[in-house]
């Protein structure tokens, strides 16, 4: 991309985030970090959240985070598996079902889920809290992500933190 067009696309972000400012300053507010977000959006002439789903947003995820990282091709199973389980979760999953209430309905979703397991004499089992705990765990690294990009209209994710079973191996 040539420099020129580089410089052009960060003078109208720097526009719109000076306009978003002064808008505030009319009204005397000083604004959240989500209020000015969205506001440096609206002068953008869009909602970054409604232009990239959930499902793109995982994926793009996966992609940075993967080549970044020298992901694994286990590693990128295991957030295959994520994706797998938030859409059978909702078809079409929202930011709002990143709200704390959701995620919590999720865990509980992923407790209810059964698998098969060679060792367990019918050959199915319950998925077992260790595994849903990591599972949690790389979802939160996506939220994280996805916050950080602007993507996420709620940080509920960061006080969520749900209870499991540990098992004492001794």
């Amino acid at each position: 991309t040539p420099a020129a067009e580089i410089n052009t696309e960060l003078d109208r972000y720097t526009e719109a985030v000076d306009a978003a400012f002064a808008s505030f300053d009319k009204l005397g507010q000083v604004p959240t970090k989500d209020e000015l977000r969205e506001a440096v959006a609206e002068f953008l002439g869009r909602n970054e959240r409604e232009d990239f789903t959930v499902v793109q947003a995982f994926d793009q995820f996966i992609k940075e985070r993967g080549e970044r990282n020298c992901w694994t091709y286990r590693r990128y199973q295991k957030f295959w598996a994520i994706k797998r389980r938030l859409l059978e979760f909702n078809e079409r999953p929202t930011w709002e079902d990143f709200r704390e209430d959701r995620l919590y309905d999720f865990v509980a979703y992923l407790r209810t889920r059964t698998c098969v397991n060679k060792k367990a004499e019918e050959g199915i089992s319950t998925v077992k809290d260790a595994t849903i705990e990591k599972s949690i765990s790389e979802l939160k690294w996506f939220l994280k992500w996805a916050d950080q990009k602007g993507l996420l209209p709620y940080n509920d994710y960061i006080h969520f933190k749900p209870k499991f079973q540990k098992i004492d191996d001794s």
